[in-house]
């Protein structure tokens, strides 16, 4: 009897699961069609950079800006993009607490990051399809 009766909710469970997982998707792919979005204003800073004397300002902007992409990416199915943020705010968090001008190689540094950040995302577009 008990088992006919789990069989029974299991069935009736079925639907809810499967609108549920699909509002799951949506919100999923959602979140990853708006990482060119989040890129786009990672990288105005990172451009920003050269031209501002006040990269300290800049600096912290990019950091909160990376760090909660790296925060969300993983949450969000984009373990990648969430590793390669990562990387980029532990490079931010470096400069920042240095306290230091940045140097012609740190510019470097971070561009090369942000590079892989988008080579990142757009793997994470192409694979949402």
């Amino acid at each position: 009897m008990k088992n006919r009766s789990h069989e029974s909710r299991q069935t009736d469970l079925q639907p809810d699961q499967e609108a549920f997982r699909q509002e799951l998707d949506k919100l999923f792919r959602s979140y990853v069609l708006r990482l060119p979005e989040k890129l786009e204003s990672i990288g105005g800073i990172v451009s920003s950079l050269h031209a501002d004397r006040d990269t300290g300002g800049l600096l912290s902007e990019l950091h909160m800006q990376v760090h909660k992409l790296a925060g969300s990416a993983g949450s969000y199915g984009c373990p990648d993009v969430g590793k390669v943020a990562r990387d980029y705010e532990i490079l931010i968090n470096t400069h920042l607490n240095s306290g230091s001008a940045l140097e012609p190689a740190d510019y470097k540094r971070l561009e090369n990051k942000f590079a892989d950040l988008a080579a990142a995302i757009d793997q994470a577009v192409i694979s949402a399809g």
